[in-house]
Parts: structure tokens; C-alpha cells; sequence
């Protein structure tokens, strides 16, 4: 009888996948019921506004579709422009677009170099798992915001395609 877990990666594009996905999971879940005015919250001096958390973790999904997807030039990032509740939405958004484009690219294994660029120990250390830090500097937030985020057993939510992340529980 083996005991051994199946291994439900079968390469590191699926691993990049399930991260990617785990980042939108974890994303989705700090954003679901966040107050109103959470977009503007000071923490203190120094420390980013959610907002500019937000458009950070866009800055990261173009970054990342530009070394997954192979998309030419990094596209400079758009300008800060309006309220906090119109640039959060907006950075929302472009975040979950973003991320559906290249969870696309990697399912398709449509990605050029793909021998090169799609390396887990590269994700690991690159900008989805910098962007899952920022979701932690999001959740910490709220926490600070009186708004802490209902607690959860990651390790046993069935992750789902960058596409459809919604929390599901």
C-alpha cells in the first residue's frame, strides 16, 4: 500500500497556477467586507494606505505578466488619479484582470520560454509571492482598521483557477 499524497502539480506552471490562485483566494477574502472608508486607512506615517497597497499588488500582476507571459516592455503603471474609492476599484480590478490573463497564459502553456520563466523556485521569490506579502500587509490593516477578516483554514479550501478565485466558503 503506498502512502504517499498524490501530487496534484504535475509541473511548475500548475504550482505557479495554484499560487497565483492562492494569492486571489487570500486577496478576495481580505477585500470581502472591508468598510467603507478602509481604502484611505492610515496606519501611520510611513505605512501604505490600502489603496496604495492595491495598486502595488497591480504594479506586481503586470510585472509577473511580463515574465510569465512574455508580454513585451513592462507597461508603465497608470496614474494615480481621483478619490481613494475610485483608485481602489480601479486597482482592484486591474488586479483580478490581470491575474485571470496570466493564469490563462500558464494554462495554455502559451508562454514563450516557458523552459526559463516558469520556474517555482522563481515564483517563490518573485512577485506572486510578493504580492501574497502585501495580502498579509492587507489583512493586517483591517485588523488595525476594527475589521479583522474572519479566520480561516487555508490548507483546506479547494483553490480554484485564477479566473473564478472567490472565496468559496
Amino acid at each position: 500500500m503506498d502512502d504517499a499524497l498524490p501530487d496534484p502539480m504535475t509541473d511548475d506552471a500548475d504550482a505557479v497556477r495554484h499560487l497565483l490562485a492562492s494569492f486571489l483566494y487570500r486577496l478576495e477574502l481580505t477585500l470581502a467586507g472591508a468598510p467603507d472608508g478602509f481604502d484611505g486607512f492610515a496606519a501611520g506615517r510611513g505605512v501604505r494606505t490600502p489603496v496604495e497597497i492595491v495598486e502595488h499588488l497591480d504594479d506586481l500582476m503586470r510585472l509577473a505578466l511580463h515574465v510569465y507571459a512574455s508580454r513585451g516592455s513592462v507597461p508603465a503603471p497608470p496614474a494615480a488619479d481621483g478619490d481613494d474609492a475610485s483608485r481602489w476599484s480601479d486597482a482592484v480590478e486591474r488586479v483580478r484582470r490581470r491575474a485571470g490573463h496570466l493564469d490563462r497564459h500558464l494554462a495554455a502553456r502559451t508562454t514563450p520560454h516557458a523552459e526559463r520563466l516558469l520556474g517555482l523556485d522563481q515564483a517563490l521569490r518573485g512577485p506572486i509571492a510578493d504580492a501574497l506579502s502585501h495580502v498579509g500587509q492587507l489583512a493586517t490593516l483591517r485588523r488595525l482598521a476594527g475589521a479583522p477578516i474572519q479566520s480561516e483554514r487555508y490548507w483546506q479550501v479547494e483553490m480554484r483557477p485564477a479566473g473564478a478565485s472567490e472565496p468559496t466558503s
